[in-house]
């Protein structure tokens, strides 16, 4: 790699500014509060980048403090430069600001410093963080991967914080995951200086997670596909599709926009295109490739030239949408474990689960990240698809990965975050008992009437590869599922 043009790099430091950082913790400095030993060791970092020349060149970086309040969760920008509007600031705006210094030998004041006061919310906090970081690796498919560096004590850490740090660890760009340091702060305990475990996270040759390698049979076997149109609505009325691929090692859920023309059509087309044709969709050219074939096929589905003027004109005009959600789990590795990647566009979420409290989600976070204009890949000429988010990480036998369009996700995930989700009964669940308890929640405006899909997927030892398995079609209301043959679809509802 040329020293003096490194890729594209992301740094995003939060430091809790609540009350209990002002308790003393222990440092190579002395005994001292934890705020100020999170600035010190921040300070170090600036000082190193801008020490460092080219290889801060191309960097992106934010530091923020954060505290509960009466009004709300406050954020603060705590370096020397005016808070940009995209939360992240290039590093070379740094270089030329006034900085006080310290006494000699010491880093510059680079990190402002603020009194530790209000309540800790860490995971609101670093739901955020995950948004800023999931905004730039969409963005950046060419760069580094980010650097999440959180500064803080334990309280008010739960389950869904937990969840929330497991969701940044998954985000990935094609060199590797994020990279992250919890630095975790408590009364009396050595706090340590992690100064070069976060240089090393910056600099350090990355190392991608692939999800290739020999076939071993199926990563996954699909136990539940739950459907059901928005309430109100005719079954044929449903507009999200799903598609399972050959030997159960891909998977895609699709939603369908419903402000579109044949949107059902273009949400089966995209689910059932990403099975077939794994498309790499960090590689911005090959996306718009990929699209444009998907587009010539859908008109051709859905007759174009036989079309009314007045169809014509709106596919002309609006066309079709949809968002995105894909798996692909790869081999097992010498542990056992298969690495996976997912790839989203939009707001239809993957879910992987181990444990009661052991899951996170993908590429949402939390309910209150769920908005009325997600991404969407459209049909529209001219229209350019959004980049994409990715996620790796690895699974074992036995996880389960919820693949959901965001009515669904958005409930599991406001559920979640208060720790009222039994992954596994959705993995038992009967069709009728998924359908009366999602309509019931409907009728009671306790979550958004919408169509509703769950693909519930659950992890496969290894096994013999069948040389003489064969790849089926199955069809449920038009939507292609492949399933290695013989393998039993729940449809959902007819």
């Amino acid at each position: 790699m040329d020293s003096a043009s490194p890729p594209p790099g992301c740094l995003l430091a939060l430091v809790s500014l609540a009350g209990p950082m002002a308790a003393d913790v222990a440092t190579p400095l002395g005994e001292v509060p934890a705020s100020y030993a999170a600035r010190y060791v921040l300070d170090l970092l600036m000082d190193g980048l801008v020490a460092a020349g080219p290889y801060a060149k191309n960097l992106e970086i934010g530091v923020y403090g954060y505290r509960g309040t009466p009004g709300g969760l406050a954020f603060e920008w705590l370096l020397p430069t005016p808070e940009p509007t995209g939360a992240l600031a290039g590093f070379d705006t740094l270089i030329g600001a006034e900085v006080p210094c310290r006494a000699e030998g010491q880093p510059r004041k680079w990190v402002r410093g603020a009194e530790a006061e209000g309540t800790p919310e860490p995971a609101a906090a670093l739901a955020r963080a995950h948004r800023v970081l999931a905004w730039w690796a969409a963005r950046h498919p060419d760069g580094r991967p980010p650097v999440f560096v959180h500064c803080a004590t334990s309280d008010g850490v739960d389950s869904h914080a937990g969840a929330v740090v497991r969701g940044i660890r998954a985000l990935a760009v094609p060199s590797g995951p994020t990279r992250v340091l919890e630095w975790t702060f408590a009364p009396g305990a050595d706090a340590g200086f992690p100064s070069d475990d976060v240089w090393a996270m910056l600099f350090d040759d990355a190392e991608a997670r692939t999800v290739g390698g020999p076939s071993t049979g199926p990563a996954f076997a699909v136990e539940r596909v739950f459907w059901s149109q928005k309430r109100g609505n005719e079954p044929g009325m449903w507009e999200d599709a799903y598609a399972v691929g050959p030997c159960g090692t891909i998977a895609a859920i699709c939603d369908g926009a419903s402000d579109g023309i044949f949107c059902r059509d273009w949400a089966a087309r995209m689910a059932d295109r990403f099975v077939v044709d794994r498309p790499d969709l960090s590689n911005r050219a090959a996306v718009g490739t990929w699209v444009a074939a998907a587009r010539r096929d859908w008109q051709a589905a859905i007759n174009y030239p036989k079309l009314r003027w007045s169809q014509q004109n709106k596919v002309n005009e609006t066309g079709a949408s949809a968002t995105l959600i894909g798996l692909e789990v790869g081999p097992p590795g010498p542990t056992g474990d298969r690495p996976w990647r997912a790839t989203a566009i939009g707001d239809a979420c993957l879910i992987h689960t181990r444990a009661a409290q052991e899951w996170f989600a993908f590429p949402l976070v939390a309910v209150e990240q769920f908005t009325s204009a997600p991404s969407l890949l459209r049909t529209k000429l001219g229209a350019t698809a959004p980049p994409a988010t990715f996620a790796t990480g690895t699974c074992r036998v036995g996880d389960l990965f919820l693949l959901a369009t965001d009515a669904v996700a958005g409930k599991l995930l406001a559920d979640a975050a208060v720790g009222h989700v039994n992954w596994e009964d959705y993995a038992a669940k009967s069709t009728d008992a998924w359908l009366t308890e999602f309509d019931d929640l409907r009728d009671a405006g306790k979550m958004v009437n919408d169509d509703c899909t769950l693909l519930v997927l659950r992890v496969l030892p290894a096994s013999p590869v069948d040389p003489n398995s064969t790849t089926e079609h199955y069809s449920t209301q038009d939507v292609v599922i492949l399933a290695p043959s013989g393998e039993h679809i729940d449809a959902g509802r007819s």
